[in-house]
């Protein structure tokens, strides 16, 4: 039986696709579900705000951390490197997908600042990446925000994103979003 078809114009062999989540996150369980019989992959995705917590959290600790109170350049540097360091991590996982397995490898991201959308977007496009998941989670907390405000915001990162790579972008809707049309 042929189950060929296709998704963001990949060709896939079945329209089975394992989803971010952390059996996508590691290289070992990704071979696992292409020899399954999987046919793409969503990568876990990679969280700007994750790691730029954990970051500030470290350089908040211990001794340390009455310098990074008054010499506040020190505390953006050290999130700026853990940043670099994690994205560059994410992307030699992206490298070792692709390099492993036949299907296509869809990598994921999370981002909280505008510069980065585009920014991560393109370095996971340069890494090999078939396509690439937009996992935006923009929540209502004000009321005085409308929806087509909060719409807008999706519309302007997928714009920022689309400018910056040539490779299929979708985005992640949660359940929490009301107007799909």
């Amino acid at each position: 039986m042929n189950l060929n078809t296709s998704y963001l114009g990949l060709e896939l062999k079945n329209p089975l696709i394992a989803s971010s989540s952390r059996l996508t996150g590691d290289l070992e369980t990704i071979i696992q579900c292409v020899h399954s019989g999987i046919g793409a992959i969503v990568l876990k995705s990679l969280f700007e705000e994750q790691i730029r917590l954990e970051a500030e959290s470290k350089a908040s600790m211990g001794s340390a951390s009455e310098y990074y109170y008054w010499f506040t350049e020190a505390k953006e540097k050290i999130v700026g490197l853990s940043l670099e360091e994690r994205l560059s991590s994410y992307l030699k996982f992206v490298e070792a997908a692709k390099k492993y397995t036949d299907v296509p490898v869809i990598s994921s991201i999370n981002c909280t600042t505008a510069e980065d959308w585009p920014k991560f977007a393109s370095a996971i496009e340069q890494a090999g990446a078939d396509a690439l998941e937009l996992n935006i989670a923009l929540f209502p907390f004000n009321a005085s925000v409308n929806c087509g405000e909060i719409e807008q915001v999706y519309y302007d990162i997928l714009n920022s994103v689309k400018k910056e790579v040539n490779i299929p972008v979708s985005i992640k809707l949660g359940y929490y979003f009301t107007n799909l049309c």
